[in-house]
């Protein structure tokens, strides 16, 4: 008789945990495949409190968002019929006699402590509006021209999120290894293994921002900062978003969907115990196994990262000496770090070697990943350098007045962008086919992120002071625009939705660019028609 498979990783499920999924996938399917059809019938599931209170929270969204969208087309309606009812000879008498009657009514009532309410009111309301939503994704239009590039960046970098996130999963659901096997090998392959150095570019831009936006503030209001609202402000533009996603994920998830592998439970029991680590914004010092949603362990690391900025901005537009000096120390600390942890550890340089195990160890790579990631990836000492660099060029550029900098020779410009192409090689080639070596790692560990993030803080140091050229004007276009406003959205779903389809198909894939393009199509679709329901959120 046919044994139903436990569906079990240690302590939990193995579908509650995105490392779990990836290491067991497969074996998961070729387990289920050998059973009785009859243990994969749809489980009916109760709905417990804290999907029902998910629930009551979508329902009142959606409500919101109706209001809000009959507001609109009400508005639209009553300004189309005043137009048409209002004669030539109001005009003409408005004209004359200056203020009428109805003007002075309607000034009275906007000075009124009940239009004082609507108005309040119409703008939390402009959150859920369909409309004003599309309408703000579409704008193409840059709020300062002058950082424009930056959307290119971005949108540049959350399509190699997709890929590099896309490709973790779609390697772990594969039936042929050795036809990817043949892929892996090829040395271009690296760029999309190598997405660890996507955390460096969010980071300098995040820092960059960080420290040119602080720098005008702090000028304009004289030095008199509100610290409260430097925090409040930021915890705003980030969580509602984020909140909406874990709860959906946490509750909602587990009944959307039903197959051979999807999870049987009701609540994903991780994100029920550890749901506190991400609400304190803690959740990237938690053990991989023990992370809900485990790519919010960037927004973790980047908010501890932003807590301890205005240690930085206050020193720098203060005592700039000794802020690009501390600057400079910790920037050498991180890098020590790294290379101490990687030694002392014998950690592994991240997803890059792959190739070398795919076909032949592919859990005990997947093992020693996982702990890379837990002593350092996710880590904020291992991140604080590249964040610094941001900071640093921020404060520089906006001091110096970026469209006032001195333009460079043409020489100085090669140069820089030589050194730019080599540090950039060098992160993301430079062990390519080598042998393991505990100490090459350490120091490859240790020098990475800030040599990369260099190449970045070049890129947009020439964009932004107008010597950028062609990569400028590339960066610059209009598209990337649309897809930098989503790019906080994408990253905050986009796993969600990976796990979902994964997790919901029959059997395993068979491999072809076909099937891949076919996944990386699915999810784009999907991201555009959330965001649309979806509160703002993120840094744009």
């Amino acid at each position: 008789m046919d044994v139903c498979p436990q569906n079990s990783f240690g302590a939990h499920p193995w579908q509650a945990t995105l490392p779990s999924i990836m290491m067991e996938l497969k074996d998961e399917f070729l387990l289920a495949n050998s059973t009785n059809a009859l243990c994969h019938q749809p489980v009916r599931k109760k709905l417990t409190t804290e999907t029902l209170f998910m629930l009551f929270a979508i329902l009142l969204f959606v409500i919101l968002t109706l209001i809000r969208s009959a507001l609109s087309v009400y508005e639209r309606c009553k300004a189309i019929g005043k137009e048409t009812h209002s004669s030539i000879s109001e005009r003409k008498e408005k004209a004359a006699d200056g203020a009428t009657y109805a003007e002075e009514e309607k000034k009275l009532f906007e000075t009124s402590i009940y239009a004082v309410f609507l108005t309040n009111l119409k703008k939390i309301l402009d959150c859920f509006c369909i409309k004003s939503n599309a309408r703000r994704i579409l704008n193409t239009v840059s709020t300062q021209e002058q950082l424009s590039s930056l959307h290119g960046i971005r949108a540049i970098i959350v399509i190699w999120v997709l890929l590099g996130h896309v490709s973790m999963l779609y390697l772990s659901a594969v039936k042929t290894p050795d036809k990817v096997q043949l892929t892996l090998d090829l040395q271009g392959t690296q760029i999309i293994k190598n997405t660890i150095f996507i955390v460096d570019t969010f980071l300098v831009l995040s820092g960059f921002l960080n420290g040119y936006l602080f720098s005008q503030h702090y000028e304009e209001k004289k030095g008199n900062i509100s610290w409260l609202l430097f925090y409040v402000h930021r915890f705003v533009r980030i969580t509602p978003m984020y909140f909406i996603v874990l709860g959906f994920y946490s509750t909602l998830f587990p009944y959307l969907s039903s197959g051979p592998v999807w999870p049987t439970y009701n609540t994903n029991p991780v994100c029920k115990e550890n749901w506190m680590w991400h609400v304190l914004f803690i959740n990237n010092f938690n053990s991989h196994m023990r992370q809900c949603l485990t790519p919010t362990w960037y927004l973790a690391c980047e908010m501890q990262l932003y807590i301890i900025s205005p240690i930085f901005l206050i020193l720098l537009m203060r005592r700039t000496k000794i802020g690009y000096v501390l600057i400079f120390l910790c920037i050498y600390g991180s890098c020590f770090i790294n290379f101490i942890f990687t030694k002392q550890d014998e950690l592994i340089d991240g997803p890059q070697r792959l190739a070398e195990y795919y076909s032949t160890d592919l859990k005990d790579f997947q093992r020693r990943n996982w702990e890379y990631f837990d002593i350092l990836y996710s880590k904020p000492y291992s991140r604080l350098g590249t964040f610094l660099i941001g900071i640093a060029l921020g404060y520089y550029l906006f001091q110096k007045k970026a469209t006032t900098i001195k333009r460079r020779s043409q020489a100085m410009l090669s140069l820089g962008w030589t050194m730019a192409a080599i540090f950039m090689w060098i992160s993301l080639f430079a062990l390519y086919g080598r042998e393991e070596s505990v100490l090459e790692i350490a120091v490859y560990n240790g020098l990475k992120h800030v040599l990369f993030s260099i190449s970045v803080a070049w890129i947009i140091f020439v964009c932004v002071t107008g010597q950028g050229g062609f990569f400028n004007r590339f960066l610059s276009s209009k598209i990337f625009i649309v897809i930098s406003r989503l790019s906080y959205t994408i990253y905050l779903t986009h796993m969600v939705i990976l796990e979902g389809y994964f997790l919901a198909k029959k059997d395993l894939i068979d491999h072809s660019t076909g099937a891949y393009g076919g996944v990386l199509t699915m999810v784009c679709i999907v991201f555009f028609l959330r965001k649309l329901f979806l509160i703002e959120g993120g840094a744009e």
